[in-house]
């Protein structure tokens, strides 16, 4: 009897510690970055217990977004914004302390976290040069970068939306990032 109640113990602290835990920590125009005459308004998250399947990563990345990010309707209406960015990290020491307890001090080369191991992807929403359509990428960190390499990440990207191509959505149906991120849009109609 007793064996049963740690074993439902150690059940329980399993299940609950693998529960998906997000940490949003920027909103907003950061710091009022301007590219150009561009405005970027920039979001990160930090997620914790993210699986290790990268299909299971970018669906919970597309959901996150789709739940909390910015809306498609707040984009169009904030026609001075021409590109919104959502990245995603995993939450570590290292990231936490950098992104977090740091978040208002300077940082320094000791504070630094590896990119290339923590970075989970981004979701980016931009507008076509017809300001009224949209398109919508996610790219995925492919972990492969050297650590030092200057030029960035290695990604994969995928459109999950781009009305700049009349012809995309019957050539990218079939993708299954697309048809989950359909899938989720239709079920807010």
């Amino acid at each position: 009897m007793r064996l049963t109640n740690v074993m439902t113990l150690i059940l329980l602290f399993a299940v609950c510690s693998n529960n998906i835990e997000y940490t949003q920590i920027t909103t907003g125009k950061t710091l009022g970055l301007q590219y150009g005459d561009s405005s970027y308004y920039t979001e990160l998250v930090l997620i914790k217990n993210i699986p290790q399947n990268n299909l299971k990563q970018s669906k919970i990345m597309i959901n996150y977004f789709d739940s909390m990010g910015l809306s498609v309707h707040n984009f169009e209406v904030m026609p001075e914004v021409k590109h919104y960015f959502m990245y995603f990290y995993k939450s570590t020491i290292a990231t936490r302390k950098y992104f977090i307890a740091m978040e208002d001090a300077p940082k320094t080369k000791g504070d630094a976290y590896n990119e290339n191991k923590t970075s989970l992807g981004y979701i980016y929403m931009g507008r076509c040069k017809e300001s009224h359509k949209l398109k919508i990428t996610i790219g995925r960190n492919l972990g492969t970068a050297d650590d030092f390499d200057i030029r960035g990440l290695n990604t994969d990207r995928t459109f999950l939306k781009d009305e700049c191509d009349t012809n995309w959505y019957n050539v990218n149906k079939n993708n299954e990032l697309v048809k989950y991120y359909m899938e989720l849009k239709n079920k807010k109609l």
